[in-house]
C-alpha cells in the first residue's frame, strides 16, 4: 500500500498537502473563475505554500482580477512571505510596492535593492523596471547606459517591453548610438513577440513603427526587418546588432 501511495505522488495523480489548494487555484484561474482560484490560493497560501501566497499578494495588488478589492497592505503582508520563502517573482512585486508607495511608504532605494536582488536571479521585469528608474533619474541619476545595459539584459531573455525600451533608446540615442534602423528592428522584435503572447501592445508599437519607418529608406527597411528576426531569438540580441553594425 505505502509502495502505491508513494508511486501515485510521484505521477502527480493525488496532490500533496503543498501543492493542495495550490493546483486548484490555478485550474480556476485558467477556467476564468477568479473568486474559486482567491478561495484556494486562500487555503494554501494559509498552510505555508509560497506560489500561492505570491499569487494571493498579485490578487490584492490590483492585477486584473475581480474576485478581491484591492488591499496593498495584505498584498505586502502575502508578497513578503513569498519572497522571504525565494520566489523571484514575489521580491518584484515587493520592488512594485515601494516604488509606487502601495501598502507601505513609498522609497525607491528599496525598491531599486528588490529590483536588483530580482535582476540578478534572471527576473526580465525587474531588469525593466531598473531600466525606468535610470531613465527617469528617479531614487538615482538619470544614466541612460545603465538603463540600456538592465534593458539589455533583458532583451537577451526575450522580453519584449526591455525590447521596446531599448528601441526607444536607439531612437532617441541615449545611452546607446542613435540608430533608427536598430530602433525599427527591436520594436519589430517587440512586436513579434506580444502578438505571439496574445498583447494588443502591438498597436501601439505599430504607430511607433510607422513613425520610426519614415526616417529608413525602402533598403535601411529590409535591412531593418531582416535583423528583427534575428532579434527574437533567445541570446541574440547583443551579437545580432553587433553584426548588423559591423556590416553597415
Amino acid at each position: 500500500m505505502k509502495r502505491k501511495l508513494f508511486t501515485l505522488l510521484l505521477s502527480g495523480l493525488i496532490s500533496t498537502p503543498a501543492s493542495a489548494g495550490y493546483d486548484e487555484g490555478i485550474a480556476a484561474y485558467n477556467a476564468k473563475n477568479y473568486r474559486a482560484a482567491f478561495s484556494e490560493f486562500s487555503t494554501a497560501a494559509d498552510q505555508g505554500n509560497p506560489k500561492a501566497q505570491l499569487e494571493l499578494g498579485k490578487m490584492y495588488a490590483g492585477y486584473n482580477y475581480k474576485a478581491v478589492q484591492t488591499d496593498y497592505s495584505l498584498a505586502l503582508k502575502w508578497l513578503s512571505k513569498a519572497a522571504s520563502k525565494g520566489l523571484v517573482e514575489a521580491t518584484y512585486e515587493l520592488g512594485q510596492l515601494y516604488e509606487y508607495g502601495n501598502g507601505v511608504r513609498k522609497n525607491v532605494s528599496e525598491a531599486r535593492r528588490l529590483y536588483i536582488k530580482a535582476a540578478e536571479q534572471g527576473n526580465t521585469n525587474a531588469m525593466n523596471s531598473l531600466g525606468k528608474l535610470y531613465i527617469m533619474g528617479s531614487g538615482v541619476p538619470i544614466n541612460y547606459s545603465k538603463a540600456a545595459s538592465w534593458n539589455l539584459k533583458g532583451a537577451e531573455l526575450g522580453d519584449p517591453w526591455c525590447l521596446l525600451s531599448l528601441s526607444s533608446l536607439y531612437d532617441t540615442g541615449d545611452g546607446v548610438p542613435k540608430n533608427f534602423e536598430i530602433s525599427y528592428a527591436l520594436l519589430s522584435a517587440s512586436d513579434m513577440i506580444f502578438k505571439s503572447k496574445g498583447n494588443d501592445i502591438e498597436l501601439t508599437n505599430d504607430e511607433n513603427k510607422n513613425a520610426i519607418a519614415q526616417k529608413l529608406s525602402p533598403k535601411q527597411l529590409t535591412a531593418a526587418r531582416r535583423l528583427a528576426t534575428e532579434l527574437v531569438k533567445p541570446h541574440n540580441v547583443n551579437k545580432a546588432i553587433s553584426a548588423y553594425l559591423n556590416q553597415s
